[in-house]
């Protein structure tokens, strides 16, 4: 029997039809990371390694992309989300990815920073042309305020007017823990049809604020904000294996080690042995990374930016 994933190639799909969009700051450590990314993009099968990856970059007025970035970034596209530096830590071009608008676009896949392409995405590309509106991979934990069910449902029914459906278990509790998670995605990979993103839109916004004025943790509102706007629009999302959204961390690999030996892209959000500001914006800090022994959670990371780079700095500042 031929797979529907296996059909995603030949799906007519064109890769300027396609969009990956990254938040972050004009700043060395974040323009690296979107850097080091478009690397790993490039290097996917069609129609992904064609498709559109765009930067939303938070900045003061008069800040500009700097050039040793720029001939590295050629292309990719820059939204330069103009705010004072007293609004920097809000973050606000995060959301507004999800508010793009563009007819030429049929699929769009918003990634964090600090994730890499280390396998084929097609499969997921196949999933959204079968019919779902949006793909993900399920956090890692819940929020702090929303552990138990009650929680959830009171959330839900006080912004929504609907109950929450708790299907799904989170990838990094503990087997022997019975916390239960709605269709609550990660945020460092999300995958959605434009479509379908276009209605996610009006609903969007005003949950997310919600969801922000009564967490603990605001900083997670973007997350229980899209939990409660798919469950408001009756919407059947895909949850994808952790594969597709693998974080850099031991637990992750102990408790998923199947996923763990076939992880597509890499969410390397633990800093235990480098920092991510400093990691593709210095070539002292990647030669220390990638001449150390890596540690087990860092192992696939390493050996992919290995295979990508030879361990030779990508991102050299000397114009030749």
């Amino acid at each position: 029997m031929v797979s529907r994933f296996s059909v995603a190639a030949d799906m007519g799909i064109s890769g300027n039809r396609i969009a990956f969009l990254i938040p972050g700051e004009v700043t060395d450590g974040f323009l690296s990371q979107v850097a080091m990314f478009n690397v790993t993009l490039r290097s996917q099968k069609a129609p992904l390694c064609d498709a559109r990856l765009i930067a939303y970059l938070g900045c003061e007025d008069g800040v500009e992309v700097p050039e040793r970035w720029r001939r590295h970034l050629k292309d990719v596209e820059f939204r330069l989300i103009r705010r004072p530096e007293s609004e920097r830590q809000k973050m606000v071009q995060a959301p507004m990815r999800f508010m793009i608008d563009d007819p030429d676009l049929d699929y769009v896949f918003l990634c964090d920073a600090d994730t890499l392409l280390t396998g084929d995405l097609r499969e997921v590309l196949a999933q959204l042309a079968c019919g779902f509106p949006v793909a993900g991979a399920l956090a890692h934990l819940p929020p702090r305020g929303m552990e138990t069910a009650e929680s959830w449902q009171a959330l839900s029914t006080a912004t929504t007017g609907r109950p929450i459906e708790l299907r799904y278990k989170y990838t990094l509790t503990h087997p022997n823990i019975p916390l239960r998670a709605p269709f609550y995605l990660n945020h460092g990979f999300i995958a959605f049809r434009t479509d379908a993103l276009r209605e996610f839109q009006q609903l969007y916004p005003e949950l997310r604020q919600k969801a922000a004025d009564v967490l603990e943790m605001p900083n997670f509102a973007g997350q229980v904000g899209l939990s409660l706007t798919v469950n408001a629009l009756g919407w059947e999302g895909s949850v994808l294996p952790l594969r597709f959204n693998f974080p850099n961390d031991i637990r992750a690999y102990a408790m998923h080690p199947y996923e763990g030996s076939d992880i597509r892209l890499l969410h390397y959000l633990r800093e235990n042995a480098f920092r991510r500001s400093t990691l593709f914006a210095d070539k002292s800090a990647f030669d220390a990374f990638m001449g150390a022994a890596p540690q087990q959670s860092d192992q696939h990371f390493h050996q992919a930016l290995m295979n990508l780079t030879n361990g030779e700095y990508p991102f050299a500042t000397d114009v030749t």
